[in-house]
């Protein structure tokens, strides 16, 4: 059906074109901006190793996604944007390419094979513009949801064309490894296996033994990316804390939360208004808060059940919805979130073919307009919710206007306001935050250096000491009120919250360098030079530290380790005049004239006004009775200083030595 394929794309493309004018928001900015593992995609290797604590982490074929959009539009999110409406609407025909082929069963009645293709058409068309996939296609980070859902949905149609009658058995192999991929993108691809395992039961072959004895090799096959995933998910535990069971959420709470999510998330369905882009972490305290929705979800569970038991297609539809959202949305908690739309990308599947089917059997005469005007709705509303994405102050906004006392939601809003510059604003939006949640100390934090900026030192002190009272190991509060107290001169102070920043984080380089600096501005230069040198193992391409630690090392007439330290500045930062001409200094100190002035050189040819390398490679090259090219540089240096005492005398005596002949 040509036709239907142009017509879905047709379709996504007026439903999300305007999205591709969004920007990166909330977690695209370290999984995406700031993930050195996407730098290449050749070789491989470095771009299957995701960036930990980020969304990406242990989805190493999603990372590979955006490492080739890396290459291909650096870090432009029009490129982004435009892969997510391409996985999309893939999704969308392998959909449709389903809905066709499962609606041809036998199982269904006659009227229902013959509409076969324009009930799957809705089914597809539906899904593809609802305002609820906006979060998977817009939001770029969550490419990891729409891509694990068109493996997904390619795993189920590769298999129904492989069981159709003479089909190749390349099927077979596509849906192995279609189910593989998927399980490298995202783990609720684990149920994908069960899922086809059902389908054949309930469509293909009749019966559960039927389907194991009839397609044994390929089950083992599909049941073996499993162990892809055992080993992403034991490699990622807890994915940085924020999933499973020792995330510090209670499983319990967390599942009674999801019963309300499920009953959102179909309410959402059917009236998706309002959409919210980050409900924020609160769980239910107690069955009492959810009892209605907790009723609703054990009938729907139960009736799923019971139609899975008498092999009716209903049955498996609505195994589908659960099984997919089961990863996220059972008592398996997800501490940073606990509803979140993106979840419901899939499972839409689901309930929209319900609803379309349903519509059939009961409102037939009706049904092209009902399809066609929900078509329209459903697209307009989804344009309208991509003009969020605009920018990252119109997302936390809209997320503000929708759920008020979302703590998490006024913190990254001033996040984003203080980045453009609106510290007061931001200030405010972090007070929010402290008044929703008085423990969020992150908060406490952001709102200390709004402060400082505003030149508020004492609010922002007191603001840090609230938030080391809450948690007196956190690293950045640490950091930033020894920031503030070496500014005042309180250079003890400074070092003790220095050490416990070092402590809590020691892979951190910026709290070394700070201490080091202390220590060799105020008179315990061996301290300084250590410190240096861990900084440096941290960051080694830091040419101002390998400066400092050159400086230190020739105080104390360590010369030759004061030279290594200065070529190492050289060999980092090869277009510093300065990392030159302190090569050049300490050469020189170390009698290698010669090598001196090549170093000055270069410094001069780098920075022709750099004063002192003049003056320097004057002075080496009248040691080594080069006299003409001495008065050369100290000439230089009078036409840059005419007033400078020096200069002028070294001159004088050069021209002095010139006359004897000395």
């Amino acid at each position: 059906m040509p036709w239907g394929v142009l017509a879905l794309v047709a379709l996504g493309v007026f439903a999300f074109a305007n999205g591709l004018n969004g920007v990166f928001v909330f977690d695209d900015v370290p999984a995406l901006q700031q993930n050195p593992s996407l730098e290449r995609i050749w070789p491989p290797w470095a771009a299957l190793q995701p960036q930990a604590e980020t969304t990406l982490s242990g989805r190493p074929v999603a990372n590979l996604t955006f490492a080739l959009n890396r290459v291909l539009n650096g870090v432009n999110p029009v490129g982004y944007h435009v892969g997510n409406i391409l996985i999309h609407l893939c999704a969308g025909l392998a959909l449709f390419g389903i809905a066709r082929r499962t609606l041809l069963s036998a199982i269904f009645p006659a009227e229902v094979r013959a509409a076969a293709a324009r009930i799957a058409l809705a089914i597809a068309a539906l899904w593809l513009v609802h305002p609820l996939q906006t979060e998977s296609v817009t939001y770029v980070v969550q490419r990891v949801e729409s891509l694990m859902g068109l493996w997904y949905l390619l795993t189920l149609y590769c298999f129904i064309r492989a069981v159709e009658p003479g089909a190749a058995r390349a099927w077979y192999a596509l849906a192995v490894l279609t189910c593989t991929l998927g399980m490298g993108t995202k783990e609720v691809m684990v149920s994908a296996p069960i899922t086809v395992f059902l389908y054949d039961r309930t469509f293909v072959a009749g019966s559960l033994r039927a389907a194991w004895q009839q397609r044994k090799r390929f089950y083992l096959c599909l049941a073996a990316s499993w162990l892809l995933l055992a080993m992403l998910v034991l490699a990622t535990p807890n994915r940085g804390g924020s999933a499973g069971f020792a995330a510090g959420v209670s499983a319990w709470r967390y599942g009674l939360t999801q019963c309300r999510a499920i009953v959102l998330y179909l309410r959402l369905t059917v009236w998706p208004h309002p959409l919210v882009f980050y409900y924020g972490d609160a769980v239910v305290r107690g069955i009492s808060d959810v009892a209605i929705s907790a009723i609703f979800v054990a009938l729907l569970v139960g009736g799923m059940g019971l139609a899975l038991w008498r092999n009716r297609a209903v049955g498996w539809v609505g195994f589908c919805f659960f099984a997919i959202l089961a990863p996220s949305s059972s008592i398996v908690p997800v501490a940073t979130q606990s509803m979140a739309e993106h979840r419901m990308y899939l499972s839409l599947a689901a309930v929209t073919a319900l609803i379309v089917y349903g519509s059939f059997r009961w409102l037939r005469p009706w049904c092209p307009v009902i399809w066609g005007v929900a078509v329209v709705a459903l697209g307009v509303a989804t344009i309208s919710r991509n003009r969020v994405y605009l920018s990252e102050t119109t997302v936390w906004t809209d997320t503000l206007a929708k759920v008020p006392a979302n703590p998490r939601a006024y913190d990254a809003l001033g996040n984003v306001l203080a980045a453009s510059g609106r510290y007061a604003e931001a200030a405010d939006a972090f007070r929010h935050t402290i008044a929703a949640q008085p423990d969020f100390v992150d908060s406490y934090n952001n709102l200390a250096a709004m402060l400082d900026r505003l030149g508020d030192k004492g609010g922002a002190k007191q603001a840090l000491e609230q938030s080391l009272e809450i948690n007196p190991q956190h690293v950045a509060a640490n950091f930033n009120l020894a920031e503030l107290l070496r500014k005042e001169g309180d250079y003890a102070g400074a070092k003790q919250h220095y050490l416990v920043a070092i402590r809590m984080m020691p892979q951190e380089p910026a709290p070394w360098l700070q201490l080091a600096t202390i220590e060799m501005d105020h008179g315990d230069p061996e301290a300084a030079i250590e410190h240096f040198r861990e900084a440096l193992k941290l960051r080694p391409n830091d040419p101002a530290s390998w400066m400092n630690l050159g400086i230190l090392l020739a105080g104390q007439g360590r010369l030759t380790e004061s030279i290594q330290a200065f070529e190492s500045a050289v060999r980092v930062a090869p277009d510093s005049g300065q990392a030159h001409y302190n090569l050049g200094y300490a050469l020189a100190r170390a009698d290698r004239l010669t090598e001196a002035i090549k170093e000055y050189k270069q410094a001069i040819t780098l920075d022709p006004k750099m004063v002192d390398a003049h003056l320097n490679l004057g002075a080496a090259l009248a040691t080594l009775q080069r006299y003409p090219e001495a008065i050369e540089q100290y000439e230089a240096v009078l036409q840059l200083d005419p007033n400078h005492a020096t200069a002028r005398a070294s001159l004088s005596e050069v021209r002095m030595r010139t006359v004897l002949g000395r």
